[in-house]
């Protein structure tokens, strides 16, 4: 079974998030989403989100595409992808994977393909847009 994570906050679930977790379920036969928790969100953003963590998940967890929903602080994420397995992260148009991200799959020796998602309308579905 081919495991694919995607992270991101997922503020009220648009069109372009649908399309985001399609396309990552397509490459693989178990999706599992990690959505920021409310205090990462505060932290990095410096701004509270419209839907705490529990609605997100709930709102997640109801999708057909994914598999499993976690809810982290995403500067965990890398220990997060060591626990989890996965073959494949898909990231977002937007989203970029910090250096220590590689450091810690390199360290545990883990082999985890990165694959870029394609943007879906960016100029209508984008959280900040809809804020």
């Amino acid at each position: 079974m081919k495991k694919v994570m995607v992270f991101g906050i997922f503020d009220i679930v648009h069109l372009g998030h649908l399309d985001f977790l399609e396309q990552a379920k397509s490459i693989g036969d178990y999706l599992i989403v990690v959505a920021a928790s409310d205090a990462y969100v505060r932290k990095v953003k410096k701004r509270s989100v419209l839907q705490n963590e529990k609605e997100r998940q709930k709102c997640l967890e109801k999708l057909a595409t994914v598999d499993k929903v976690i809810i982290a602080d995403l500067d965990d994420f890398p220990s997060i992808v060591v626990e989890e397995k996965p073959q494949f992260v898909a990231l977002g148009y937007d989203q970029k994977l910090s250096e220590n991200f590689y450091a810690q799959i390199k360290k545990h020796g883990l082999k985890v393909q990165v694959k870029k998602m394609k943007a879906y309308r960016p100029d209508l579905y984008q959280s900040s847009l809809m804020r």
